[in-house]
C-alpha cells in the first residue's frame, strides 16, 4: 500500500471539499467557543482528505533516453497492465498519447509499428470509448457547483436582450429632444430666409443691410449649433444608461463568477510560487514586449496573468513562447509541437486574449482535444458547417471560416478547423479571466462550464505526461544541437571576418555625379537613406534602410555592391548599374559575407545574400563555406 496524492481524490469530491474549506475559512473569524473548535477540526479533516488517500501502486511509465529497450517495455507494460487506472472513457485517447510519445522519443520505424500494432490489440480489449464519452466524463466531474441557476439565466437573458436592442430615450429626454428639434426647425427656416436676404443685400451693394442681416444670421446660427450639440448630448444618455445597466447586471452576478474561479484555483495542485516560477521561465521576445508595452500591457502584467492561467489550469501547459510578427489578429501556433508552441499578439491583446490563445495549447493533450470535439458533436444542430458570417452577421470573418450551429454562448465556439482543433477551451477559459464572464458562462451554458471545470481540476493522464516528457527530451536534444551549431557558427564568422577591413577610401565621393545619382536611384531602394561607409577589395558597403530577405520588411541594414572600377560606363559607352546584396547582420557577419563572395563565389555578393543569409537556417551554410575556404571543421 502507498500514499496517493490529491490527484486520486475524485473530481466532484475534490471540488466540494475545496469549496467547503473556503466557506469555513470565511466564516471562522465570526464564530466563537465550541462552534469554532468544531470548524477547526473540520478544517483539519478536509486537509487530511485532500492530501492523502489509500491505494495500490499503479504501473508506472518511464522514459530513459539511455535505455530505449527499457522505455519500450515500460510503454508496453503500461498498456497491458497500467492503463486500467485511467477512467475508462479516457483510455483510448491516453493510448493515443502513448503512441505519440513513442514517435517523439524514438524514430525507429520498426519498433514504432510494433507498438502501434500492440495498441491495436489492446484497443479491442479496453478502448471502445468515443469523444462524446470523454466530454460526458469531464462534464460529470465539473457539474458540482451550487448556485442560483434561475437568477443567472434571467440576468444572462436580460443582458442578451439589452445587447441586441436599440435603447429608447427616457420620457423626459425624449421630450427635451422633441422641443429642441422644433426650435431648430424654426431656426433653419429663419436662417434660410436670412441667407436669401443677405445675398440680395450683397448683390444690391446695400452694405448696411448686408451687415445687419449677417450679424443676425451669425447669432441665430450660433444658437442653432448650441442646440444641436445639446441634442447630441441628450442622444447619448440612452446609450450611457444601457452601458450602466449592463454593468449593473454584471456586478450582480460577479460574486458567483468569483466563487467559481476561486474554487478552481483552490482545487489546483499548483501553488502560487510554482506558477510564478513557470511564468517567469517562459520566453517573451523583445519584439513582443515592445509591442505590448505600447498598448499598455507590461511584461510584469503578462507574466502575472500567465502564472494565474497556469495555476487555474492545473499546470497542464509545457511551455509558451510569446512572439511578434505584426499580426492583425492574435493567434496560437505550433499546438503540440516539440519546441515552437507560440502565441502572436495583436494590437488589442490583453489578459482575456492571452488566456484565449494559451488555452488553444491545451489541445496538445489528446484527451482535451477529444473532449472539446465530443462537446461540439453532442451540441451541434446538425453535421452541416455554416459560415461564421451567416451565423453572426459579422463580415469581418473570412468566407472560409465555418462553424457548427447551436445555442453556444458565442457562435465562434462552434468553429471548425481541418486539424480538429477547436475554440471550446480557448473561449471557455477566456470566460474565466474575469468574474462577470465566468458567471455568464455558468448562466448561459452550464454544460460548457461543467466541461471546463471538470477538465481543469483533473490531473493529466500518464500517457499525456509521458508525451510531455518525450517532447521535453526532444526539445533538449534540439537545443543542444543548436548550441553546438551556434558555437561552430561563431567560430566560422570569426575566421571568415578576420583580416577583412572596411575602409572609407573616398570611393563614393570621387564618383561622377551622374554615377552617384544612378547608384542611389537604381541600385538601392528609394528612400533607403543609403550612406557609403567603406570598401574592401572592390566591394562597396553602404548602410541604410533596406528590405530584409528574411522578414520582407524594411529595416536598418547594409547593401553591398561589387564595383572595383571608378566608373559605371561599359566599353561601348553605356552606363551599367551595379546590383548587390542586402544584409541585416552584425558587422562581423558582413565581413564574413565579403570573404565568402571573394574566395568562394567569384565576387558574386548577390549570391551570398540570398544563398547564405536569406533564411533563418543560414548558419549551416556559413559553416560549410568556412570549411570550404579554410579546410576541415571550423
Amino acid at each position: 500500500m502507498t500514499q496517493i496524492a490529491l490527484d486520486y481524490v475524485s473530481g466532484p469530491e475534490k471540488l466540494k471539499l475545496v469549496k467547503e474549506l473556503g466557506t469555513i475559512r470565511r466564516h471562522l473569524p465570526t464564530v466563537a467557543g465550541v462552534n469554532k473548535l468544531t470548524l477547526v477540526k473540520r478544517i483539519r479533516e478536509i486537509r487530511r482528505l485532500l492530501s492523502i488517500g489509500i491505494g495500490t501502486d499503479p504501473v508506472g511509465l518511464t522514459i530513459d533516453p539511455g535505455d530505449i529497450d527499457a522505455t519500450y517495455k515500460s510503454f508496453v507494460d503500461y498498456l497491458e497492465n497500467g492503463i486500467e487506472q485511467v477512467p475508462e472513457p479516457l483510455r483510448r485517447f491516453d493510448k493515443d498519447a502513448i503512441v505519440s510519445a513513442w514517435y517523439v522519443f524514438d524514430s525507429n520505424l520498426n519498433r514504432s509499428e510494433k507498438l502501434s500494432d500492440h495498441t491495436e490489440l489492446v484497443s479491442k480489449k479496453y478502448f471502445q470509448s468515443t469523444q462524446g464519452d470523454v466530454f460526458d466524463h469531464f462534464k460529470s466531474l465539473g457539474n458540482v457547483f451550487e448556485y442560483d441557476s434561475g437568477k443567472l439565466k434571467t440576468i444572462a437573458d436580460e443582458l442578451n436582450e439589452i445587447a441586441a436592442s436599440t435603447p429608447a430615450d427616457p420620457p423626459e429626454i425624449a421630450e427635451k429632444k422633441k422641443n429642441i428639434s422644433q426650435v431648430n426647425t424654426e431656426l433653419v427656416e429663419k436662417l434660410n430666409k436670412l441667407m436669401d436676404q443677405r445675398l440680395v443685400a450683397k448683390r444690391s451693394g446695400d452694405l448696411d443691410s448686408f451687415n445687419e442681416t449677417n450679424e443676425l444670421f451669425n447669432s441665430l446660427h450660433e444658437k442653432y449649433l448650441e442646440l444641436r450639440e445639446e441634442y447630441k448630448l441628450l442622444d447619448k444618455v440612452k446609450y450611457e444608461n444601457k452601458k450602466a445597466r449592463i454593468e449593473e447586471l454584471k456586478n450582480q452576478i460577479a460574486p458567483v463568477g468569483e466563487g467559481f474561479i476561486n474554487t478552481l484555483i483552490g482545487a489546483s495542485k499548483v501553488t502560487r510560487e510554482q506558477a510564478d516560477t513557470w511564468a517567469n521561465a517562459q520566453v517573451i521576445t523583445k519584439s513582443a514586449i515592445n509591442r505590448l508595452k505600447r498598448i499598455g500591457y507590461k511584461e510584469a502584467d503578462i507574466r502575472r496573468d500567465m502564472a494565474e492561467f497556469y495555476r487555474i489550469t492545473g499546470g497542464k501547459l509545457r511551455q509558451i513562447i510569446i512572439d511578434n510578427d505584426g499580426s492583425k489578429r492574435a493567434n496560437a501556433r505550433g499546438i503540440g509541437s516539440v519546441e515552437n508552441t507560440a502565441i502572436y499578439p495583436d494590437s488589442r491583446f490583453d489578459k482575456k486574449v492571452l488566456w484565449h490563445e494559451m488555452a488553444h495549447h491545451l489541445e496538445a493533450d489528446p484527451i482535451a482535444k477529444a473532449a472539446s470535439n465530443g462537446f461540439l458533436q453532442k451540441r451541434r444542430a446538425d453535421e452541416k458547417v455554416y459560415s461564421l458570417r451567416s451565423l453572426t452577421g459579422n463580415r469581418g470573418y473570412r468566407q472560409s471560416e465555418g462553424a457548427y450551429k447551436d445555442d453556444f454562448i458565442s457562435p465562434y465556439i462552434g468553429k471548425v478547423y481541418r486539424d480538429n482543433t477547436t475554440e471550446v477551451w480557448a473561449m471557455g477559459i477566456q470566460y474565466l479571466s474575469n468574474p462577470q464572464d465566468a458567471a455568464l458562462m455558468l448562466g448561459k451554458d452550464p454544460e460548457m462550464a461543467a466541461l471546463i471545470a471538470g477538465y481543469l481540476q483533473s490531473d493529466l493522464t500518464p500517457g499525456t505526461k509521458i508525451l510531455q516528457a518525450a517532447q521535453n527530451l526532444a526539445k533538449d536534444k534540439i537545443q543542444a544541437k543548436r548550441s553546438y551549431q551556434d558555437a561552430q557558427y561563431e567560430n566560422a564568422i570569426k575566421k571568415l571576418s578576420d583580416g577583412v577591413e572596411i575602409i572609407d577610401d573616398g570611393w563614393f565621393d570621387a564618383l561622377p555625379e551622374i554615377d552617384k545619382d544612378m547608384l542611389l536611384s537604381y541600385s538601392f531602394r528609394r528612400n533607403s537613406s543609403a550612406e557609403f561607409i567603406g570598401s574592401w577589395n572592390g566591394f562597396r558597403v553602404f548602410k541604410g534602410k533596406f528590405r530584409s530577405r528574411k522578414t520582407r520588411r524594411v529595416s536598418k541594414g547594409y547593401e553591398i555592391i561589387y564595383a572595383p572600377e571608378s566608373s559605371f560606363l561599359d566599353d561601348d559607352g553605356r552606363s551599367r548599374v551595379p546590383h548587390g546584396g542586402t544584409f541585416h547582420e552584425e558587422m562581423d557577419a558582413i565581413k564574413a559575407a565579403l570573404r565568402i563572395a571573394r574566395e568562394a563565389l567569384s565576387n558574386d555578393i548577390y549570391r551570398v545574400s540570398y544563398k547564405a543569409f536569406a533564411n533563418y537556417a543560414h548558419k549551416s551554410e556559413i559553416i560549410d563555406y568556412a570549411n570550404q575556404i579554410f579546410g576541415g571543421e571550423s
